[in-house]
């Protein structure tokens, strides 16, 4: 028989304490160490990319260490700093020089994803029944437990998640929020930022959403109103990873909210619907990947940083639309296994970067192959956001849409020379739609592969010409 524990009233609980482990004894606590099971005490970091280099040998930053990885490493093999092919990613043990120390440090990272990087401050999967002491309810309908045969029928990992009644719809006209524990945030050093991260799943009314709250402690016992950070309408479609930009709390003793919101329209009309999972949630702090371009993810070890606003996109190998990806066996793509669902805007959002300033007659540019199949009345959508104040990000930004069909993949290219020396986010945003009598359809979707951002030159044409004789 499901095992289902109801969330009681709303329970008090001292703050965490975020032990500041230290597997690898180098003196770098765990939660921000760039390597964090190998000594590294200089944290030496070439590629900037949030990963020491003596656990990262992936030279291409396409997520695994493999014999892409191995033609650069030959090619910068035996060279010393000032060489014209010494290459500092190479050198993976920093002596300044690339040679069989640096060789054996490769083979034990091959075909492997590098890392592992800092840990978690924060973590729960549901699966512990001592972690349901760590969460309450607001006003019922959340419950911890298995799903059983209701939508979405399991959990993102594991046997428990929370939701909103898991066997079966949440009930008209309710509010209600799942409030985690009180965590006392640390303060961030310079560069740093702090995410939630989570795996959910939610099917909503088309008046009804889904929201990640915040509220702050202003004085012992006492909390400030519930702040929404982000909010979810319609359908996710599948499990998705969301994050959540946590660092304008950063120093803060706070608690987190998932709050369900079933509403009526003018007409006093209302509907009700499976509802919203959360499973594995994290809080990490996280650092913008680097100045130093290219930027390159394949998503051959999966997500990695990337992540679902609105749900939708996942990571994996496609059985429907292209059927393979544009190379190596993972790419990303709007419901992998079939159709986009209707009424929905999902967006797969890149992690932070900090693109660098240019010099003359420099671009940047981002680069990626994509396979798309959209209704006629749908699109999909290439977007930037600005952060304009630490953990505050600007409205997106349209830079490039797509109609109809691709036919095969093909490779895009879109100028981000105007946001030089911002830290950005991107992102990719399917939009579906009804035309103006109401009538709708889906689609196999978008895929995505083989995203780069990279600085390249102008060509220049100017120059002497020579008069005609």
């Amino acid at each position: 028989m499901r095992k289902v524990v109801i969330l009681a009233a709303l329970f008090l609980f001292a703050a965490p304490a975020f032990a500041l482990t230290d597997l690898d004894g180098d003196g770098i606590p765990d939660i921000r160490d760039n390597c964090r099971v190998v000594v590294n005490t200089d944290q030496r970091d070439t590629d900037q990319d949030g990963l020491g280099n003596l656990c990262d040998a992936d030279l291409n930053n396409d997520g695994l260490t493999n014999s892409l990885d191995l033609g650069l490493f030959k090619k910068a093999f035996g060279s010393v700093i000032g060489d014209p092919n010494y290459n500092p990613n190479a050198d993976l043990n920093g002596d300044g020089r690339i040679n069989s120390l640096d060789l054996g440090i490769f083979k034990s990272l091959y075909g492997h994803p590098p890392g592992p990087g800092p840990a978690p401050l924060y973590t729960t999967d549901y699966e512990n029944a001592d972690l349901d002491v760590d969460w309450s309810t607001d006003n019922g309908v959340w419950e911890i437990g298995d799903p059983d045969d209701t939508a979405p029928t399991q959990c993102h990992s594991g046997a428990r998640c929370a939701g909103t009644v898991l066997n079966g719809n949440y009930p008209e006209d309710t509010q209600s929020r799942l409030i985690s524990r009180s965590l006392q945030l640390p303060a961030l050093e310079s560069g740093e930022e702090l995410q939630l991260r989570f795996w959910h799943w939610f099917s909503f009314d088309n008046t009804d959403a889904g929201y990640v709250q915040i509220s702050v402690e202003t004085s012992p016992g006492v909390w400030g109103a519930w702040t929404s950070l982000t909010s979810y309408t319609l359908s996710s479609g599948v499990w998705t990873r969301a994050s959540v930009d946590l660092s304008a709390y950063a120093g803060n003793k706070v608690r987190l909210g998932f709050w369900l919101r079933q509403s009526r329209d003018g007409f006093g009309n209302g509907g009700v619907g499976p509802g919203w999972y959360v499973d594995d949630v994290a809080v990490e702090i996280a650092k913008p990947l680097p100045k130093a371009l290219p930027y390159a993810d394949g998503f051959e070890s999966g997500l990695g940083d990337w992540s679902a606003d609105n749900g939708m996109w996942e990571v994996g190998a496609p059985t429907a639309g292209p059927a393979a990806c544009h190379s190596g066996t993972q790419c990303a793509g709007t419901v992998l296994n079939g159709n986009y669902p209707e009424d929905t805007q999902g967006r797969l959002v890149s992690p932070s970067l900090r693109l660098p300033a240019l010099g003359a007659d420099e671009e940047l540019r981002l680069r990626f192959w994509h396979w798309f199949s959209f209704d006629n009345t749908d699109a999909g959508y290439v977007q930037i956001s600005v952060e304009t104040s630490s953990g505050v990000w600007g409205a997106w930004t349209t830079l490039a849409s797509y109609t109809l069909t691709s036919g095969v993949w093909t490779n895009a290219s879109v100028d981000l020379s105007a946001y030089a020396a911002k830290k950005v986010r991107l992102g990719f945003l399917l939009g579906q739609s009804r035309d103006g009598l109401g009538n709708g359809g889906v689609g196999p979707g978008w895929y995505v592969d083989d995203v780069t951002v990279n600085v390249v030159s102008t060509l220049s044409l100017s120059g002497a010409r020579k008069s005609k004789q």
